[in-house]
């Protein structure tokens, strides 16, 4: 699929399905031992059942579902597990990046609210407090995690330049138009 048109993310089959294959074998090791009869295995079956149950069901309810976890187009960028309409890249203020640990991309804009759902705005961040104890180092930003997904960080960092850049030289040359006109 070319970034020139239209740049559809979904989850990757492949860490999900090595996550769920690691918690059930996890589930069943637990469950094996419980059924040796070994004193104290089954008061671990249970949290280990719910912990490693969960994020293998997580993992498999990825697998199955195959909706776009984001789309970004020439117009701007929809994720919609973060954000109740599409994100037009005339908006977009920065874009940052953080590589190390879970690879995200954070989308600077003036204001989150008319972006993000009610239920992902707010809450507690380091980055938050901080701002609150230093004016100006905390800005309004979208953190898109990259990881996990079906192209790389490096695919959709690409992406995210080319189709902001093709928004900016556009801006930018209606305003010389509006100028010369």
């Amino acid at each position: 699929m070319s970034t020139a048109d239209r740049l559809e993310l979904r989850h990757a089959r492949g860490p999900h399905a090595f996550n769920l294959a690691v918690c059930a074998g996890l589930v069943l090791l637990f469950a094996l031992h419980a059924l040796s009869g070994q004193e104290g295995a089954l008061v671990l079956l249970l949290p280990a059942a719910i912990l490693f149950g969960g994020f293998g069901l997580q993992s498999l309810l990825r697998i199955l579902d195959r909706r776009p976890v984001a789309l970004l187009d020439r117009e701007g960028i929809w994720i919609p597990e973060l954000m109740v309409r599409p994100l037009p890249w005339r908006e977009l203020l920065a874009v940052d990046e953080r590589r190390f640990g879970r690879t995200r991309l954070f989308l600077y804009v003036a204001d989150t609210r008319p972006w993000l759902r009610p239920e992902r705005q707010g809450g507690f961040t380091p980055d938050a407090a901080l701002g609150k104890l230093l004016p100006g180092f905390s800005r309004p930003r979208i953190t898109f995690e990259t990881h996990w997904l079906d192209r790389s960080h490096r695919e959709i960092r690409e992406a995210v330049a080319s189709f902001w850049g093709a928004a900016r030289a556009t801006e930018a040359e209606a305003g010389a138009e509006a100028e010369a006109g």
